[in-house]
């Protein structure tokens, strides 16, 4: 199934997550590509707070989270939001991943749409 298919598509009833591991298994193929290892993780607390990638760069985490969803919603920042204040000196910046296709940018988390995966994890 291809990311287009996939975005465009609504009619899937396990739509959230097939996008969510096509997004990560993006990430990973472009660090294993360049001979690097993927050191991807994912964050969940006890009071049901969840980051759906963290990425390890350097001495800073990048925190992701994927929404399949091709319209955005504010309450997409709630995760990023969160996380960034329990490391607010590991995060520069955090990415949220979306179907749809405008970008943007809040305070310290870039919006991109599953086309830009690569370039956008890249500029981190």
């Amino acid at each position: 199934m291809t990311e287009e298919v996939l975005a465009s598509s609504t009619e899937y009833l396990l739509r959230g997550g097939l996008f969510e591991n096509l997004v990560i298994n993006k990430i990973i193929i472009k660090y294993y590509n360049s001979g690097q290892d993927a050191d991807v993780f994912f964050y969940r607390d006890k009071h049901g707070n969840k980051v759906d990638g963290l990425l390890t760069m350097a001495r800073n985490i990048v925190p992701i989270e994927i929404k399949s969803s091709e319209t955005f919603h504010s309450a997409f920042l709630k995760s990023l939001q969160h996380f960034q204040h329990i490391y607010p000196y590991r995060i520069r910046r955090s990415i949220l991943e979306y179907g749809g296709t405008e970008e943007q940018r809040a305070v310290k988390i870039n919006i991109i749409n599953i086309k830009n995966t690569n370039r956008k994890i890249e500029m981190q």
